[in-house]
């Protein structure tokens, strides 16, 4: 799992009025449309009000980072939940978070970030939310994709859940991992799906790029997606951090691009509590 810094969610709370309106504008859902869309409810679905999710902050590993409990409380707050942030951290916050009659918890450490209903004992990890989501958001702003080309960029943790997903909504799947090893294994895992899955197979990744359309993009590598790769029929998903695209190809694929720190997954986690 990639670590966010304080500056990648500083504004992530006061920002989410805005981060509707750009995703409604792309995907034609707000933030709790797409969750909604990606936890396999209808978008119009009204959660129970009265379920609090305690946010606990972790100490171990790297340590806290500063505003992650806050911007985790935040999107909950802002999709009608109820959150509160446990006064203190590790077990003793969990402790807390029991005592004071939480419904479900959400905690991170450097290694697994989890939502965890504690009446249904339904374990949420983000990598899987957070695949879910921009498949979802993927499928939506390309207006589906069954039977379409899709470029699986990252074999690792997020884009090995995201396979999963985007076939589940029909993509034909292509792999795409430095790691040529990790890219045959990803596939050699989805050999029986009933869509069939290609590797790039050394193919140089500017070509594959360049060719496909729609792009999942789940690297941790950042800026090597330059303005001569883009053009105006590409879609691109980007959970990973830091974001692929170089600052110009940024500003042109602005309307047809969705990547944020940690809004979308949150979402889909919060959501996926009650399925």
């Amino acid at each position: 799992m990639t670590r966010l810094t304080t500056g990648d969610i500083a504004t992530v709370s006061a920002m989410l009025p805005v981060y509707d309106r750009e995703l409604k504008s792309k995907t034609c859902f707000t933030l709790a449309g797409v969750a909604a869309c990606a936890a396999g409810y209808d978008s119009g679905r009204v959660l129970p009000e009265d379920f609090t999710v305690a946010v606990i902050p972790v100490s171990t590993g790297e340590g806290k980072i500063e505003g992650f409990t806050e911007a985790v409380q935040g999107v909950i707050a802002h999709l009608g939940g109820q959150a509160f942030i446990t006064a203190k951290s590790d077990v003793e916050g969990l402790a807390e978070a029991c005592l004071c009659g939480a419904e479900a918890i959400m905690l991170a450490d450097d290694d697994l970030f989890v939502a965890i209903n504690l009446q249904s004992r339904i374990v949420v990890n983000n990598d899987q939310a957070t695949a879910a989501g921009y498949a979802a958001a993927l499928d939506l702003m390309a207006g589906g994709l069954k039977g379409r080309k899709v470029l699986l960029i990252g074999a690792g943790r997020l884009g090995s859940a995201a396979a999963g997903f985007l076939l589940r909504r029909g993509a034909l799947l292509t792999v795409l991992d430095k790691n040529r090893e990790a890219e045959t294994a990803l596939v050699n895992r989805l050999k029986h799906d009933p869509i069939p899955v290609e590797a790039a197979g050394g193919s140089p990744p500017e070509e594959e790029i360049k060719k496909h359309s729609l792009i999942f993009e789940a690297t941790p590598t950042g800026g090597y997606i330059g303005p001569d790769l883009i053009d105006d029929r590409k879609i691109i998903v980007a959970p990973g951090i830091p974001l692929a695209l170089n600052k110009e190809a940024n500003r042109l694929m602005r309307e047809r691009l969705i990547h944020d720190p940690l809004q979308i997954g949150v979402a889909v986690m919060f959501y996926m509590l009650f399925s």
